[in-house]
């Protein structure tokens, strides 16, 4: 592994000042009801490139990012999505043991573990393979209860190692809402800069949820009448998150759009900003 280390600077606000919006029906004017029809109250994501990450996210919410990370946060404090980065570091280090040395630098209180769940392992570059571990809790933030779920994995080789760490997390009394659709925040994060020296390891960040182990027999049936893989990703990511990638063919804006938004009678997905038009599928 290159011999360099990056230090992370929002190492993981994402326990304690990473916070995002509160689920609120939809998210534009004159569509709320639209995107409430499913139940579980999720917004409508806009695709946005910043200039380290790639990354969709309700309208209104705050970004900070740095080369080390992105904090998602949101209005009302408690509820959001993280991911931070650490390159390069010398010695060894599990998935949980990184997750453990980031908790202890947050003042959060009350931490309560409530599940702990190793990830399949992906593969890394240079022959690597990504190790990684779910982890929930509790815990309270400036006296708030709030939920957490956070996934730290560990690419270790030639006694060094990279290590990443994402979380969603929110108010108790919504996170059965806010669980439904936060990992969509989460999973659209993507480091899109060459120039960040982490880049070369982490061109996609690592993932909860590994496809293979959902679709493995699908992704070879669809294969073999040949699906592209193109379309094949599209396919799981929808079926996975519940969410479709749209755009607006007039701006170019790419959204993230709740699969139980689809208006049957219209025969597709409302344009959120000009509600006479539909939006249009994407490839990607």
């Amino acid at each position: 592994m290159i011999n360099r280390i990056v230090r992370v600077t929002c190492l993981c606000a994402f326990l304690a000042t990473v916070t995002s919006a509160s689920a609120q029906g939809g998210v534009f004017s004159g569509t709320s009801q639209q995107y409430r029809d499913g139940g579980a109250h999720r917004p409508i994501l806009l695709r946005k490139q910043g200039r380290v990450f790639a990354y969709s996210l309700p309208k209104g919410w705050q970004v900070n990012e740095t080369s080390n990370g992105i904090d998602i946060t949101a209005p009302d404090q408690l509820t959001g999505v993280s991911s931070s980065i650490v390159f390069g570091m010398y010695g060894n280090q599990t998935p949980e043991g990184h997750f453990r040395a980031v908790l202890s630098s947050i003042p959060l209180r009350n931490v309560q573990i409530l599940k702990k769940t190793p990830t399949p392992s992906s593969p890394g570059p240079y022959g690597l393979r990504w190790q990684g571990i779910e982890i929930e809790f509790k815990a309270s933030s400036n006296g708030r209860p709030i939920r957490v779920r956070a996934i730290s994995h560990v690419l270790q080789g030639a006694g060094q190692y990279t290590a990443i760490l994402t979380g969603v997390q929110g108010p108790v009394a919504k996170w059965d809402s806010l669980k439904l659709w936060l990992p969509q925040v989460r999973d659209s994060i993507v480091l899109t800069n060459p120039s960040v020296p982490a880049a070369s390891m982490v061109r996609s960040m690592p993932k909860g949820t590994r496809h293979d182990d959902i679709y493995g027999r699908y992704n070879k049936s669809w294969a073999a009448r040949g699906v592209s893989q193109d379309r094949m990703a599209k396919a799981r990511r929808e079926g996975t998150m519940g969410y479709t990638r749209q755009r607006d063919e007039a701006t170019g804006q790419i959204y993230d759009v709740p699969l139980d938004a689809y208006n049957a009678s219209r025969g597709g997905y409302v344009n959120p900003v000009r509600p006479t038009e539909l939006l249009s599928p994407t490839n990607d």
